[in-house]
C-alpha cells in the first residue's frame, strides 16, 4: 500500500505558542465526486486538496494522535501484513472491527528540501510507497511539544466551528457543553481526549459513547493558577516575607541625592521600620480579633 500526504510547509507553527490544527477530509458524494481534505490552522483555512478516502472495507488496528507508532517496512500486502509489527497493542486498547484500518502515523516531514518535498510546482498529494517513508519523511518520531485536547468526529467540520475551537483556546474541558456554541459537535464525536481526564497513563474518553480510553506514552505536564497555588500553602500572607525582602532590596540600593535631600535620621536603615497608627480602643479590639 501508498502513503498519501500533504505537505505545508508555507504555514509552519511557531515554538512556545498553542496552535489549533483542524483536518477535514470530506469523500465524495456522487460517483465521481472529488474526495477533498481541508487543514485549518488557528480557525483559517490553510489548505485544499483532493486526497483520496480510505476504504471502509478494513478494520482499524489502532490510532495514534502525536505518536510515530508502529513501522511498516515492506511494500507488499497480505492477510499476514499485521505479524510483522514488533509488537501488537493490548486488546483493550484495540478498536473494534467496524472502522477502516490505520497502519501508521504520519509523521512530519524531517526535510523539505529533497524528495518531491521541496517541490512546490508539483501536485500538492504526494504518494509514498510503504517500505518507502523514511527515506522520503525521515525516521518516524512522535511529537515535539505539548498536545491539548484532541478528539475525532464522524463527520466534516465547518469553517465557523473551527474557528469556535480556536477560539475556545487550549485544554478548555467543557467545550461541547449543551448551552455552548459547539453543543452540536456533541453527537458528532468518535473519540474525545484532553489532558485534565487523565489517571494512570490513560486518558479517559470523554466522548458520548465512551468507548475508546486511550494511553499515553508521553508524559503529563499539569499547569496551576498562581492564585491557586498561593491557596494551597496558606493564602495571600505566604507572600509578605519577599515583600519585605523586596523592600529591603529597594532601600539598600537607594540614590545618594535621597539621602542628602532628606538627611540621615529620615533614610537610616538602622532597627526595624516600623509605623505607628493613631488607634483608640475600639480599633485596637478589632484588630486584635483579627490578628
Amino acid at each position: 500500500k501508498d502513503y498519501m500526504a500533504v505537505a505545508l510547509p508555507e504555514y509552519p507553527l511557531a515554538y512556545s505558542r498553542w496552535h489549533s490544527v483542524a483536518i477535514v477530509h470530506i469523500p465524495g458524494r456522487r460517483p465521481f465526486g472529488q474526495n477533498l481534505v481541508t487543514v485549518y490552522i488557528d480557525g483559517e483555512l490553510r489548505k485544499t486538496a483532493q486526497l483520496r478516502f480510505p476504504s471502509f472495507s478494513e478494520p482499524f488496528i489502532y490510532c495514534c494522535i502525536g505518536s510515530a507508532g508502529q513501522r511498516t517496512t515492506t511494500t507488499t500486502t497480505s492477510p499476514n501484513l499485521p505479524t510483522t509489527f514488533p509488537s501488537s497493542p493490548s486488546p483493550e486498547f484495540a478498536f473494534p472491527t467496524h472502522p477502516p484500518s490505520l497502519i501508521r502515523s504520519q509523521s512530519t516531514p524531517a526535510s523539505f528540501s529533497r524528495g518531491p518535498w521541496g517541490s512546490t510546482a508539483e501536485t500538492a498529494v504526494h504518494n509514498i510507497s510503504a517500505g518507502l517513508q523514511d527515506t522520503e519523511w525521515g525516521s518516524p518520531t512522535s511529537l515535539d511539544g505539548l498536545l491539548g485536547t484532541a478528539f475525532i468526529c464522524h463527520e466534516a467540520l465547518q469553517q465557523t466551528q473551527a474557528r469556535a475551537l480556536h477560539a475556545a483556546g487550549p485544554n478548555n474541558v467543557p467545550l461541547f457543553k449543551s448551552d455552548g456554541e459547539l453543543s452540536d459537535l456533541n453527537s458528532k464525536l468518535l473519540l474525545y481526549y484532553t489532558p485534565q481526564a487523565f489517571k494512570s497513563q490513560i486518558c479517559l474518553d470523554l466522548s458520548p459513547n465512551h468507548q475508546y480510553d486511550g494511553r499515553l506514552t508521553g508524559h503529563r505536564v499539569v499547569n496551576w493558577d498562581v492564585k491557586d497555588v498561593i491557596n494551597v500553602i496558606g493564602g495571600i500572607g505566604v507572600v509578605l516575607p519577599l515583600l519585605e525582602q523586596v523592600c529591603e532590596a529597594e532601600q539598600a540600593y537607594g540614590s545618594p541625592e535621597t539621602s542628602d535631600l532628606l538627611g540621615p535620621e529620615l533614610t537610616s536603615f538602622r532597627g526595624p521600620a516600623a509605623m505607628l497608627l493613631p488607634l483608640n480602643k475600639h480599633a485596637e479590639s478589632r484588630l486584635e480579633r483579627n490578628s
